[in-house]
């Protein structure tokens, strides 16, 4: 009988324990440590080669909103570069494992706005990211802070 008895207190001790581990740790929370993600920001955009001949005028998406807000644009010279902020200091969350994609525009109002080029970004990309067309070019440099 005694074997019986040391299993019960081997399984109390262990079921005690699971209990402790999950109360420190429910169920569908994140492992203590771990980062649930990050947060994305622009913090500098250069012009390497214009879409038009003497000035673009630049705006981007960056998960799915727009910068800078308000429908306005900024306008870039060859080689000229700007702060994040210019752009309103575009900045998104993205999830462990998933991404965002960074879109640039030139503005050509009353036609339809022109491509700059894409890039999806991850919590693990390195910065900076070109965005190329077979006519304009853009780097663009950002900041990744994991939450």
């Amino acid at each position: 009988m005694r074997p019986n008895i040391v299993r019960r207190g081997v399984a109390a001790a262990l079921l005690g324990a699971g209990a402790a581990a999950l109360a420190a740790n429910p169920a569908g929370a994140d492992p203590v440590g771990v980062a649930s993600g990050c947060i994305i920001t622009i913090t500098q955009v250069q012009a390497l080669d214009l879409q038009e001949s003497s000035k673009d005028e630049v705006y981007f998406t960056l998960g799915g909103t727009r910068y800078p807000n308000g429908g306005a644009e900024v306008p870039f010279t060859y080689l000229a570069t700007h702060p994040g902020a210019d752009f309103d200091s575009p900045s998104v969350f993205v999830p462990a494992g998933g991404y965002t994609t960074l879109s640039g525009f030139e503005a050509d109002w009353p036609s339809a706005d022109d491509s700059l080029g894409s890039a999806r970004l991850t919590c693990t990309s390195s910065s900076p990211v070109d965005l190329v067309t077979s006519y304009s070019r853009y780097r663009v440099w950002f900041g990744i802070t994991a939450v």
